[in-house]
């Protein structure tokens, strides 16, 4: 028995309207569409238009008409054959005398129409997004064939709306994220999951001192070794919390260094970012707190060297003035003068109550030193147990009793002078510690591992 030859002609129509739309998208995709539906339905014309709601409006995304393209058409819904479509968004098949049904229409008469076909573009929402019609200058009977076509059709052109509308608001939100990304004032980096540098903002290319966003760079060299291992070890925290967890705040910040090896303090968070088929990643933000750092340093030595002060104060008096006029103590004063504008140590030799520390203070007034603090310890007074503690400060936990971190004596004096008085009185041990300091200008706190520069 032979096949039906319409059955056969169906199909050759729906493999011409698929291979005439599959490989388009976008406006070319809506040209081929309307010149596929005219021809596989023997019309005139016919038309893919999207919908204005706040101009109650149509634009054609394509129209063809004829034999060629019309461009730029746009119209009023009111009076036109579209317009019950729309509002009842259902199905509308005019077979003959549309000008007489539709007589507002002006394009009807200049188009020489005479039959019409439409159908409302709706969303899963039931949203109307535009409309598909046809028109011809010869009656258009009823057709299921041709209704099922038309349906074809308008499924393509609704699931090409839908695609555009979607990769419209992608888009939209993209320039969003990216206006944040490049407008943040913190430094946003992107790392792969071997700590290699995928993306920079522009704050953080300000941040690191690179022109470019340095893709492919190792993090690590942002970073000093110390600062890296802290950073490896909060990753592994990460990688034991649930996936919405995956961010962590680092209240000490990190110390990163960039191009021109200059060291700067930041508040950072890492988040941990993994997305289904693709490697996990990691985001870095930083901000600056440079400026914030050196004024809380500042600030912390200040209130050590006013707790010492209220401490000492009962010990200051005026030192300017020293009342003498023998031989032996002129030229004992002439030394004085000789040695205070040098950074030189000096050793006061004397019986008890012969002004030794009344010596020390013109020493310190006459010198460079004038404007930082002058420092007093009575090395007679410290028991034996507190002294590194008193002299060198210790970390918070060093010792039993070491509840907050404290600045030793020489840290205090950093930049102005010790007076050690009764230094005799100290073990050979603490003198050998002490001749260090003076020596070498470095020593370690209690309980720490670095050592500390200064300058007494």
């Amino acid at each position: 028995m032979n096949p039906n030859p319409e059955n056969q002609n169906d199909d050759f129509l729906l493999r011409t309207i698929s291979n005439g739309t599959a490989s388009e998208i976008g406006p070319q995709f809506f040209r081929a569409l309307v010149k596929n539906l005219s021809q596989a339905l023997g019309t005139y014309g016919a038309w893919v238009t999207e919908y204005l709601p706040d101009v109650n409006r149509l634009r054609a995304l394509a129209f063809w008409l004829g034999d060629s393209y019309v461009d730029h058409y746009e119209y009023d819904v009111p009076g036109t054959p579209c317009e019950p479509a729309i509002k009842k968004k259902t199905y509308l098949h005019v077979p003959d005398n549309v000008i007489e049904l539709f007589p507002s229409d002006p394009d009807l008469p200049k188009l020489g129409a005479v039959s019409y076909m439409g159908y409302p573009l709706l969303d899963p929402s039931n949203t109307v997004l535009g409309n598909l019609a046809v028109l011809d200058t010869k009656p258009m009977p009823e057709s299921f064939r041709n209704l099922a076509l038309f349906r074809i059709f308008a499924a393509r052109a609704m699931a090409e709306l839908i695609r555009l509308e979607t990769e419209t608001e992608l888009k939209n939100r993209e320039a969003q994220l990216r206006g944040v990304f490049e407008g943040a004032l913190d430094a946003i980096v992107e790392l792969d999951q071997d700590f290699r540098v995928l993306l920079m903002n522009p704050s953080a290319q300000r941040l690191f001192g690179v022109s470019s966003s340095s893709k492919g760079v190792a993090f690590a060299s942002f970073l000093n070794r110390k600062e890296y291992r802290r950073l490896t070890g909060l990753v592994r925290k990460l990688e034991n919390l649930s996936a919405s967890e995956r961010n962590v705040w680092i209240p000490d910040g990190l110390a990163v260094v960039n191009s021109d090896g200059e060291t700067i303090h930041t508040e950072a968070t890492l988040s941990q970012l993994a997305v289904d088929d693709f490697p996990c990643c990691y985001v870095l933000i930083l901000r600056n707190v440079n400026e914030r750092y050196f004024a809380e340093k500042t600030i912390a030595s200040l209130k050590g060297e006013t707790e010492y002060l209220r401490d000492e104060i009962h010990a200051i008096y005026d030192h300017g003035e020293i009342l003498g006029k023998s031989k032996s103590f002129r030229h004992t004063l002439e030394h004085v003068a000789e040695v205070a504008p040098t950074d030189s140590t000096v050793l006061l030799y004397g019986e008890t109550g012969t002004g030794k520390e009344l010596l020390a203070r013109a020493i310190h007034a006459a010198s460079r030193r004038k404007d930082r603090p002058m420092i007093t310890v009575n090395c007679a007074a410290i028991p034996e147990s507190l002294m590194e503690s008193e002299f060198f400060g210790h970390e918070k936990g060093a010792f039993t009793g070491a509840t907050q971190r404290r600045e030793g004596r020489f840290s205090l004096a950093d930049g102005g002078t010790i007076f050690l008085d009764e230094v005799g009185e100290l073990s050979l041990e603490m003198q050998s510690k002490l001749l260090r300091v003076l020596q070498e200008g470095e020593f370690a706190p209690v309980g720490s591992s670095r050592n500390q520069r200064v300058d007494v």
